[in-house]
């Protein structure tokens, strides 16, 4: 947040001045509103072009349904409830966290500076640094719902997952 490029992109993501912005904080609501109706299991995976209509304004139905709220964790809340907001989270959580443990086997193993070391630290880096962009994207698109994301998503979480966890094989 010390850049003004990205103060200002924070600033402008909740100005209404923007139309695509009104529509996402739209969107926002919308997905809040589906949580309170629905809190526990959610309106159901997939439902939301079925579902969105009824909680759209009456400016927004005629540009048709939405399929997505453009909040991956409004979005899964909504669709899953807030189980499913937890389970999802709590996979996050223990994904970071194994991540986490591979690049700290790395970092303070006695033969750092060993080039499969060296490799396996930037490797695991890499995901943990792919899975906190990942998670910041969240916030403003629904990620879990693009393919080309997700799979790039799933290419890089597995190869850091894997180092992560022959690293730590290597430790026992």
């Amino acid at each position: 947040f010390l850049s003004p490029s990205l103060r200002g992109r924070a600033s402008s993501i909740t100005s209404t001045a923007y139309e695509p912005n009104a529509e996402r904080l739209e969107m926002w609501q919308a997905g809040r509103r589906m949580i309170q109706d629905h809190p526990l299991l959610g309106v159901g995976t997939g439902t939301m072009h079925q579902i969105s209509p009824l909680y759209q304004s009456e400016k927004r139905r005629p540009e048709g349904p939405w399929g997505h709220l453009h909040n991956s964790y409004v979005n899964v809340a909504a669709e899953r409830g807030l189980l499913g907001l937890l389970a999802f989270l709590t996979f996050i959580l223990i994904l970071a966290s194994e991540l986490w443990r591979g690049y700290c086997a790395c970092v303070y193993l006695p033969s750092a500076g060993d080039d499969a070391i060296e490799e396996s630290k930037i490797i695991i880096l890499t995901g943990l640094l792919g899975l906190a962009g990942w998670l910041v994207a969240g916030f403003t698109e629904t990620v879990v719902h693009d393919s080309n994301v997700l799979m790039m998503f799933y290419f890089v979480m597995g190869i850091a997952l894997a180092t992560s966890r022959g690293r730590l094989k290597n430790l026992k």
